[in-house]
């Protein structure tokens, strides 16, 4: 029981002297969730499909940034 005692003394009279020390880092911490969340992030690339003159056509869409990717070719 008084070797209890003497450790819990001892614990509070280290944290009562270590120094505080303000830390920076959530701002970088902010940085590093924005860059994490850019890398993970790809594009919705999908087959859109369209007939012409009775023949099937498909075409990459990117839907991400809402424009096309390459040309019309035939299915």
């Amino acid at each position: 029981m008084k070797i209890k005692k003497i450790l819990w003394s001892v614990i509070f009279f280290i944290l009562l002297t270590t120094p505080s020390r303000q830390v920076y880092a959530e701002a970088r911490l902010y940085d590093n969730l924005y860059d994490i969340e850019q890398t993970l992030r790809t594009d919705d690339i999908r087959w859109r499909y369209k007939m012409i003159n009775g023949e099937l056509y498909k075409r990459k869409y990117n839907y991400t940034t809402n424009q096309w990717i390459g040309k019309w070719e035939k299915a």
